[in-house]
């Protein structure tokens, strides 16, 4: 049997590495190719980006095209940092309770309920955090008090 036809390979679940090959696979996309740049350029300061001619209808499209399509992989919106840093959490999380002999009901419980606080967080801060921001950017942009 081939050591690569092993499911923990090198100490980690398969599932974890072909989280890390997109990560640095999206990561080096970003920074080091047209539209990687004209995406954060997009999206980062939009007036510039159009001054200087990127094509920032068609990035901003396949932006969003790309991000759905990996969105719809993983199971959900972020940046590959939050989907390294998820990994990462949610592996010491199953890695501690395997220490403490838990059992596979227990860590599939414990980390259902992890993940459904998380989302309830995130949905609860960003209502918050946003509304906020939204009114800061319409005053930006129209002038309105």
């Amino acid at each position: 049997m081939s050591e690569w036809s092993n499911p923990k390979t090198l100490y980690l679940s398969f599932n974890s590495l072909i989280t890390i090959v997109c990560f640095v696979v999206v990561s080096l996309f970003l920074r080091h190719t047209t539209l990687g740049r004209d995406i954060y350029a997009s999206g980062g300061h939009r007036k510039a980006a159009i001054q200087s001619d990127a094509p920032v209808g068609k990035t901003l499209t396949g932006g969003f095209v790309i991000s759905g399509g990996l969105s719809a992989l993983g199971g959900g919106i972020g940046s590959p940092l939050g989907v390294a840093m998820g990994v990462l959490i949610l592996t010491m999380l199953n890695n501690g309770l395997g220490l403490l002999n838990a059992t596979s009901t227990q860590i599939v419980l414990v980390n259902g309920l992890s993940l459904l606080v998380v989302v309830l967080l995130d949905g609860h801060l960003g209502a918050v955090l946003t509304s906020p921001l939204e009114r800061f950017a319409k005053k930006k942009v129209t002038g309105a008090v």
